[in-house]
């Protein structure tokens, strides 16, 4: 793999390892906007706003998900990808590598 080609998929893992946060960031606001949402509602007070933002962070978590999802076909499409899908996990929003140790694993078996 040229260094070119390196230097490209360092920085698409580095952007995924951005995406896999912001999503993960991303369910604890919402969870914790529900709950505000809930507690509102539940001491009858007015929860207006409270649901208008809740709908806003349901629309960039749908933004950050396209993102992430988008760069994990990216990487499973381009060089690399063999390693890459060897690192993904089965499980739905958990990340498709591991930090410094897998970036350093997948460019060092281009080189």
């Amino acid at each position: 793999m040229a260094l070119r080609d390196a230097e490209h998929l360092q920085m698409l893992v580095g952007h995924l390892e951005q995406a896999e946060q912001h999503v993960a960031d991303g369910e604890r606001h919402l969870e914790s906007q529900r709950t505000v949402v809930r507690d509102l509602e539940r001491d009858g007070h007015y929860a207006s706003q409270a649901k208008a933002t809740l709908a806003q962070f349901e629309e960039m978590e749908a933004m950050h998900v396209a993102d992430r999802d988008r760069l994990r076909r990216e990487l499973a499409q381009g060089p690399g990808s063999r390693l890459v899908r060897a690192g993904r996990s089965a499980r739905v929003g958990s990340p498709c590598l591991s930090p410094p140790r897998q970036i350093g694993k997948i460019l060092s078996a281009f080189q």
